[in-house]
């Protein structure tokens, strides 16, 4: 049992009770990226479908995941023309579910999505 005297120590539970509800929105949120990310993923072979890692929280308010494809970074920079040696130029990317724009489209959803949540709590 833990009883609280003075108003300093009601307000440090206060914050750490905020802080913990901001960590689990942020890692919830973070979750519903990745699978947001991972259901739209283009699939040619499925490679890069399958190469994605788990959210991990890594400490200092930092939860990271990553793409282990060769190929992804080609896809989540977005659909674009590059040349080839010969002076050709081709198109690099993909079309597929949204990813004509690469991951940024992904991103800003989640920013706004994230901000509202936080804002909520």
């Amino acid at each position: 049992m833990v009883i609280i005297t003075t108003a300093s120590a009601t307000i440090i539970l206060e914050f750490d009770k905020l802080v913990d509800d901001m960590k689990s929105t942020i890692s919830h949120m973070v979750d519903d990226l990745h699978d947001d990310l991972v259901s739209s993923t283009p699939v040619d072979s499925g490679e890069m479908r399958d190469s994605w890692t788990k959210p991990s929280f890594d400490g200092n308010w930092t939860w990271s995941f990553k793409n282990t494809s060769d190929h992804a970074v080609i896809i989540a920079r977005g659909r674009r023309r590059l040349p080839n040696q010969n002076g050709t130029v081709r198109w690099y990317g993909s079309i597929q579910n949204g990813w004509s724009a690469g991951v940024r489209p992904f991103m800003k959803r989640f920013e706004r999505k994230l901000i509202v949540k936080l804002n909520n709590i």
